[in-house]
């Protein structure tokens, strides 16, 4: 699913747990009070997830279940895209007989494709540059963080470069295939 017209919102939950020992219970207690799961209006959510855990305002890197604390603070994120864009989807591939099963945002599966497990737990981020547009992805923890995407990609670079020295967009394209880089 691309990313244009789209949503990314963050939310957070915060419980009393007063000394005890950190469960599975506390955690469905943080997810009920939160808004993660709320709908919202003209959007479909298609990613959410959990994106960190403080502890008594301490981060903790991973699951909390275990430990004693106070107050416990969950993280959340979800990304939505517009309802007609799914909605055209699935009409497409309804017409194929094609049945879908999960919808994953363009950027996410551009990530899954050429980060490795290390890049997404130290920290990446991922940018796709596409003809016509750029998405980007950012890992950290192994949690997905952010996806996002703009209506910029290589030709608009082409286009920049064949009016700068002014040429071509033909000379322009080559000139940016054979001697344009990203370092990293």
């Amino acid at each position: 699913v691309p990313a244009t017209d789209s949503l990314s919102i963050y939310s957070d939950s915060e419980i009393k747990v007063s000394g005890e020992q950190i469960n599975d219970l506390h955690l469905k207690k943080a997810l009920n009070k939160s808004d993660i799961l709320e709908v919202i209006e003209d959007y479909d959510i298609i990613f959410n997830s959990i994106i960190g855990y403080k502890l008594d305002n301490k981060i903790i890197a991973d699951s909390p279940v275990g430990i004693y604390g106070d107050i416990l603070n969950v993280d959340f994120y979800k990304f939505a895209v517009k309802k007609n864009i799914i909605k055209t989807l699935r009409s497409l591939f309804n017409d194929l007989n094609i049945n879908i099963e999960t919808f994953i945002p363009t950027p996410l599966s551009s990530a899954l494709a050429t980060l490795n497990s290390d890049d997404k737990h130290l920290g990446a981020v991922n940018i796709d540059l596409g003809a016509s547009s750029s998405s980007i992805c950012i890992f950290e923890n192994d949690n997905l963080l952010f996806i996002d995407s703009i209506n910029i990609g290589g030709k608009n670079i082409t286009n920049d470069i064949a009016r700068g020295i002014p040429t071509n967009i033909e000379s322009a394209e080559r000139l940016k295939t054979l001697y344009g880089s990203v370092i990293s």
